[in-house]
């Protein structure tokens, strides 16, 4: 009993992080004690059929708690009770949005069809959680056989998570996960770093794939992310040896070093702002700079030229070069309205020819030839270097949904955690980290999800569903702070988490508010209520498309001749 409650003590610890060191102690200290399933062991000490050190993690949506315990091999699909599992509590997490702990533990391995066994209707979740529902039972589960066998050649027991890593995107996932699968599953074929470019209008996941793909496969620790559109010259990334002041060493040298055998990822971030760069004192860099690139990326080792590099080569062969680009996003956008009907209706495996063919081949690398070539004609043999160009293309119209249901998930349910004051809560005064009000649930109708969808513009991307929602941030917080929902006094002290006036009052502890954001379609208007609304709109289901015409692409927006696309009627302002 001491060992299964200093147990949950390392998994759940007051006020501090999660560490996986803290729990993997615990483990070893029951594994003497011979107790070797400690990690799956059901405590009773709040429920009747008992909950494991997972579910408990899962039940505070302890995200960095639930992936320390994956990585020290706890069972997810253990049964509590008649049919609870880590991923039914997830689902019905009504403390906390559950909603991308269903995406976590999906990555992971847990298994879709605990969810019809314990008698959820899957029609029945929003709209997010059905999609990764869905995406779980066409991705398929790796036995632990399997994952035991993938695991001698780490991380290829990860790469699975790699399709739960954003939604959509089956063209770019399947070429980027190919590529890393044939790199880390033949390390012996492999002489030169993996380089990728991903291409396509900002807001389509290229950001989100690099760092997801470092979180599941390298580490965040082998992790380095560069945006370029800081670099001033050369020795930013390479350093200079030249003496006194001028001296410096490179962000890439100083981060391979201590890694020349590690597995890592290095994101350059908008790759392309090297183009056309030069010095503080007008000196060309972006073909100094380039040419730098092709020493790592031909040959795999980095050479040092900081202060106390000494011109000493490094090993850089074990890097995966992540680059994105807006280099290609017109012809992405005109090659989606081309085939707007194709497009925007579904991307699977029956188009990957398609694309690779009609976009990559005919369209993307010559481009990527020609903007080194404009530069240098030498770079491009930089070009030639580059393993793979993946598109991220526009969303489908279901995926529209989808990422306006994350966004403004996203943003509401930050409600659902204490206030943070700057005065308060260890937070030494930052204002940046402060949120006026919580211990509340500001919850979204299908209706209201369907409005932010759309807002949706192929050159926007996600940032398309960034503007409603933190409109009616604002309107939600002037109406709290006016009191114009009419909360009583004990209510008020609970979304500013005044807790000593919460304790002294008897009816403490009591249930969060709840209210709603609804959009109406009668008045085109955007509501905040304390109450449900009677007509929230139909339930948001998969494969049930928006009703409106796709938002193209006008000619105005991207340059060229193309005929103006066909766009949206004005939207009414929805606040009246």
């Amino acid at each position: 009993m001491e060992l299964s409650a200093k147990l949950l003590r390392a998994v759940l610890p007051d006020g501090i992080i999660s560490r996986k060191s803290d729990i993997k102690a615990v483990l070893d200290e029951a594994a003497g004690k011979r107790y070797p399933n400690l990690i799956n062991v059901l405590y009773f000490q709040h429920q009747d059929d008992g909950r494991t050190p997972l579910a408990y993690a899962v039940a505070n949506n302890n995200e960095k708690a639930v992936r320390n315990l994956v990585e020290l091999k706890v069972d997810l699909s253990v049964v509590m009770g008649v049919s609870t599992t880590a991923l039914t509590l997830a689902v019905t997490n009504t403390k906390f949005d559950g909603t991308n702990m269903v995406r976590m533990l999906l990555s992971m391995g847990a298994d879709p069809a605990e969810i019809d066994k314990a008698g959820i209707i899957v029609k029945d979740l929003n709209i997010t959680m059905q999609y990764w529902l869905r995406k779980a039972k066409a991705v398929g589960r790796k036995s632990k056989e399997d994952l035991e066998f993938l695991e001698k050649a780490p991380p290829m027991h990860r790469m699975h998570e790699l399709q739960y890593a954003l939604v959509g995107q089956f063209v770019a996932i399947d070429m980027i996960s190919s590529a890393l699968t044939s790199r880390f599953s033949n390390a012996q074929a492999q002489s030169s770093p993996l380089v990728m470019l991903l291409a396509g209008p900002p807001g389509h996941g290229k950001t989100e794939i690099s760092r997801n793909a470092a979180k599941s496969l390298v580490g965040e620790q082998n992790f380095l992310e560069i945006a370029c559109g800081a670099l001033r010259d050369d020795a930013n990334l390479f350093g200079s040896n030249r003496g006194g002041v001028g001296g410096s060493e490179g962000q890439l040298a100083l981060f391979l070093k201590p890694r020349e055998n590690v597995n890592t990822i290095i994101f350059l971030d908008e790759f392309e702002k090297i183009k056309g760069l030069t010095s503080d004192i007008g000196w060309a860099q972006d073909q100094k700079m380039y040419t730098s690139f092709l020493e790592a990326w031909q040959e795999g080792t980095l050479t040092d030229q900081g202060c106390t590099g000494k011109g000493a080569k490094i090993n850089a062969s074990r890097v995966v070069w992540m680059l994105t680009s807006n280099w290609g996003q017109d012809e992405i956008l005109h090659f989606a309205e081309e085939h707007k009907e194709r497009v925007y209706s579904k991307m699977d495996e029956a188009n990957m020819s398609w694309v690779e063919t009609e976009l990559i081949k005919n369209k993307l690398k010559p481009l990527v030839m020609q903007k080194f070539k404009e530069v240098s004609k030498e770079l491009q043999a930089l070009s030639r270097r580059i393993n793979v160009i993946a598109p991220f293309l526009p969303f489908t119209t279901e995926e529209q949904l989808v990422v306006a249901d994350c966004k403004v998930r996203h943003r509401f349910q930050q409600y659902r955690a204490p206030a943070v004051h700057p005065t308060e809560n260890n937070v030494c005064g930052n204002v940046d980290k402060s949120r006026l009000y919580g211990n509340l649930d500001l919850q979204h109708t299908p209706s209201y999800c369907r409005f932010v969808a759309e807002q949706y513009q192929p050159m926007e991307g996600a940032d398309s569903f960034t503007n409603p929602p933190a409109q009616v941030d604002g309107k939600f917080v002037t109406k709290l702070i006016q009191n114009k929902f009419e909360l009583s006094q004990e209510v008020i002290c609970r979304i500013r988490s005044d807790s000593t006036a919460l304790k002294a009052s008897p009816k403490f502890p009591f249930p969060e508010p709840q209210f709603w954001v609804h959009y109406d379609t009668e008045t085109n208007q955007v509501k905040l209520t304390k109450d449900k609304p009677l007509n929230p709109g139909k339930p948001l289901e998969l494969n049930s498309p928006i009703d409106r015409t796709l938002t193209s692409v006008a000619s105005s927006a991207i340059g060229g001749s193309h005929a103006p696309a066909p766009v949206l009627a004005p939207v009414p302002n929805p606040w009246g």
